[in-house]
């Protein structure tokens, strides 16, 4: 301790200093302290109380730098210096991410520890702990770091406790141990750091990277922290499946390694960051998990035998939960990478199951989630190619048990920009599936779709077949097991049975690499796919769905051009030209069987590559939830055929109806008691309400407006649900963006349209945005003369070409904006009773022939 009088001129400096610190000037400090060591240049003693209080102080200021540069000048006065200041460095340089060289500092001067005092001692305890932790080196780090806390607490040095005790939970809950989370905010760089790398392993990585957005700000952020800051950056960005991010961040990755304590190092290990593959030079680093990662990159190199060998070097140094568990993973890898290679031998896959499930066992923290994750994929993976007899079943619930993880650490996210993608980045067991089946069916000597077709089918909802079955039927899907290849031909062959001859079922499915497709029919069984990335392709989808916010958005897109832009990217993404592009010629009708964003899609107005116009225009579509959907609503169809039609038009701002109604409710009497009432009498086949629709975000606020204006007007979509349409055919609804629904759970939609299908119809007509009122009317007008002579999807079809070749009085009268909103759901078939003569007697009677409804192609 310093015992100097104010009158001393030492002493004038060092209050100077002290009043300098206290009010964080940190030049002024450094010069007064500076000229304190000055004057104290003839008491030895004093004059290294002085320089370690200067140093201390630069530290406490958050200048760790200026503290370092200071105190080895302070050392090179008269080398190797006093051992005060020797600890100082120690600390700087931990301090600095400069692990190696602090330890290498702390055991030269371990040699001397019987001249240091007990709190010295305990402060090199600390550094060596935390060297030897970072180098991997967990069981002389916990002694180390052991017997400082047990100094600290003889000392009663409460601060320097509390910083060690933080750092040991830090350390604990990387190593998968279970510990209280740090309550205390961050303030300086390293605070920020330590509290970043808590978040990566909760699975916060949102939080993680604002923290360290947040330490780039701070005034104690050094050039030798600037490395560890960004690279953490790196690291997250990955973890929040964000390659756009990794790729902005890289000129700060390389700027940032430049200015490490041992920029080399750093080089290498920013280099394994942004690429893949192995170093030629070993780990990047000594610690556990760089051995790990190593190893798996040895494998992506397909340097198996490299791989194992440093498996085994690794094997007994794995003590914590997580060495554990990453080894068990990694010898999992290496198994499944030995049974990939092996064909027939099943012993390398029992082996990588019995790792992966140890795997999964002791990742069981919330701090090891991603390890889990991996492993139950693993397990996924294995037991979809062991084919025992519950293999299919088991694949499944572990690839959806890794999925449900996954949106678990996607949902602790806070905002949509990073829990989006990572939800649109995790590949689900539907997708899982899907790859399982191409990949099984590219080894089948004679290749076939029907494996596809199943996987596909079972991406997509099915809560409402038991809606739509019979009372006497199976009320569940019954789809064959991804491994029963005969099985999936009978299921295919049956659904294409059901189809005409002109009509093919067109499956979606979007993985997060491809978007699938597999058409179906009667003469047909194809797959394709295209290379595209899913996220991109909902976030196009979305932007698209920004054009028709509303009216007036819409009309802004469509006159800047935005609208068809949009639509040609939505078609480029799905792929579009892979499937029209190989259909036959005679094949003239579509049953698009689309799930999550896919379905948004107003397939109708997606511009053809062959610039054969929308394809809309050129196939009869119509929408199904699912394929196994198919029969049923046929069926259903077939017992409600008929022309009689009720029309429904409670406002009269909207272009009243011209074709023809045998019922009217109008004006006052378009109520809800009104409408339950007629429909009641099972007495119309067509129901056609026109009026004011809203769509709200939520289902639950969506409306169509009846009598009288206002809430008692309201027909929500559960009030519609309740009411009876068991003698519907055909549900027109002929309101704005009536067609909206929104997602219930993974693939199910509510709204308007399931609320129809569940109350009894067989088919929905209904819009996906605002439409011009005009040739909104036209439209359902010309549907409805066509549907006494034509099938559902070709009588839209008819109306759409009528429509589009009028004139409306409105802007760009022929863009897909003001018909491609109209999208047929549910059966395809025939509304009229009327026989083959009669139907063509319509035909004839309406200036329309067979030949005009062709598919319209280019010349």
């Amino acid at each position: 301790m310093m015992q100097i009088t104010p009158n001393d001129p030492v002493g004038r400096h060092v209050i100077e200093a002290g009043l300098c610190f206290e009010a964080g000037d940190v030049d002024g400090c450094d010069n007064a302290y500076g000229k304190a060591v000055q004057e104290s240049a003839d008491r030895p003693s004093l004059r290294e109380e002085v320089q370690e209080d200067h140093v201390s102080s630069l530290m406490e200021l958050g200048k760790r730098a200026l503290a370092l540069t200071r105190c080895e000048e302070y050392l090179d006065e008269c080398p190797p210096g006093p051992l005060g200041l020797r600890v100082l460095r120690a600390e700087i340089l931990t301090a600095l991410g400069d692990p190696a060289r602090a330890d290498a500092e702390a055991l030269a001067i371990s040699r001397d520890e019987r001249e240091l005092s007990e709190e010295q001692v305990a402060r090199l305890h600390r550094v060596r702990g935390l060297a030897l932790a970072n180098d991997g080196r967990r069981d002389q780090a916990t002694r180390y770091l052991a017997a400082a806390r047990k100094r600290f607490e003889e000392l009663r040095l409460a601060e320097r406790l509390a910083q060690l005790n933080e750092e040991i939970d830090v350390l604990l809950r990387r190593e998968g141990y279970i510990t209280a989370a740090i309550d205390r905010p961050p303030e300086t760089v390293p605070d920020h750091l330590f509290r970043a790398e808590e978040l990566r392993h909760e699975g916060r990585y949102e939080e993680a990277l604002r923290t360290l957005v947040d330490a780039l700000d701070l005034p104690d952020l050094e050039p030798a922290l600037y490395w560890p800051v960004v690279r953490e950056m790196a690291v997250l960005a990955r973890a929040l499946r964000r390659p756009d991010l990794v790729e902005r961040l890289k000129p700060r990755l390389w700027e940032a390694a430049g200015q490490a304590p041992e920029p080399q190092a750093a080089w290498a290990e920013a280099d394994s960051l942004l690429e893949p593959g192995a170093s030629k030079d070993g780990p990047v680093a000594r610690r556990f998990d760089a051995r790990i990662e190593h190893i798996r990159r040895l494998l992506d190199d397909k340097r198996l035998v490299d791989a194992e060998k440093d498996l085994r070097e690794v094997r007994d140094r794995a003590a914590s939960p997580r060495e554990i568990a990453l080894w068990h993973l990694a010898a999992a890898e290496v198994e499944w990478f030995r049974g990939m290679s092996s064909p027939g031998d099943a012993a390398p896959l029992h082996e990588c199951a019995g790792h992966a499930a140890q795997a999964v066992d002791h990742a069981r923290t919330d701090t090891l989630l991603e390890v889990r994750i991996e492993a139950l994929r693993i397990l996924g993976h294995v037991f979809a190619e062991l084919g025992l007899p519950d293999s299919d079943d088991r694949a499944v619930d572990y690839w959806a048990q890794a999925h449900r993880l996954e949106e678990e650490i996607a949902t602790r996210q806070p905002a949509d920009l990073f829990r989006i993608p990572m939800l649109r980045a995790a590949r689900d067991e539907h997708d899982e599936r899907v790859r399982m089946a191409l990949e099984r069916t590219q080894g089948l000597e004679t290749p076939t779709a029907s494996g596809i077709a199943v996987a596909l089918e079972a991406a997509r909802g099915a809560l409402i077949l038991p809606q739509i079955l019979p009372a006497d039927a199976h009320r569940a899907r019954d789809l064959p097991r991804p491994s029963d290849w005969s099985g999936a031909r009978r299921w295919v062959s049956g659904m294409a049975a059901v189809l005409p001859r002109d009509q093919a079922a067109w499956l979606i499915h979007a993985t997060p690499h491809r978007v699938h497709h597999v058409i179906v029919s009667r003469e047909l069984l194809l797959h394709a796919y295209v290379d595209s990335d899913r996220h991109a392709l909902y976030e196009a989808i979305d932007d698209l769905a920004r054009c028709w916010d509303s009216p007036e958005t819409l009309e802004e897109s469509v006159a800047d051009g935005e609208f068809d832009r949009r639509l040609a990217e939505v078609a480029l993404r799905l792929g579009v030209g892979k499937v029209t592009g190989r259909l036959p010629e005679h094949v003239r009708r579509l049953a698009a069987v689309a799930g999550n964003e896919v379905s948004n899609v107003p397939l109708a107005a997606l511009p053809l590559p062959d610039e054969g116009g929308p394809l809309g225009l050129r196939y009869a579509l119509s929408d199904l939830p699912c394929l196994s959907a198919l029969a049923p609503l046929r069926e259903r169809s077939l017992g409600l055929r008929g022309d009689n039609v009720l029309l429904v038009q409670p406002r009269d701002d909207l272009t009243p109806a011209r074709a023809p109604a045998r019922s009217l409710l109008s004006g006052p009497d378009a109520t809800l008691a009104g409408l339950r009432e007629a429909l009641a009498t099972h007495r119309h086949q067509i129901v056609r309400i026109d009026s004011h629709g809203i769509y709200g975000d939520d289902a639950t606020r969506s409306i169509i407006g009846l009598s009288p204006p206002g809430a008692e007007g309201h027909l929500h979509f559960e009030r519609l649900e309740k009411m009876d349409l068991r003698g519907c055919g055909t549900f027109l609804l002929g309101a704005c963006e009536s067609g909206m629904a929104q997602r219930l759970g993974r693939d199910e939609r509510r709204g308007f349209v399931r609320a129809a299908f569940n109350a009894g119809a067989a088919s929905v007509v209904a819009a996906r945005w605002i439409a011009p009122d005009r040739p909104a009317a036209k439209l359902l007008d010309r549907l409805q003369r066509h549907l006494r002579a034509l099938p559902r999807d070709l009588a839209l079809l008819a109306a759409m070409r009528d429509v589009c070749a009028m004139d409306h009085e409105v802007p760009y009268p022929r863009n897909p904006s003001r018909w491609a909103c109209w999208t047929l759901y549910g059966d395809s078939g025939p509304q009229t009773k009327a026989g083959p003569l009669r139907q063509r007697m319509r035909r004839l009677h309406g200036g329309r022939s067979r030949d005009a409804l062709a598919p319209q192609r280019p010349a």
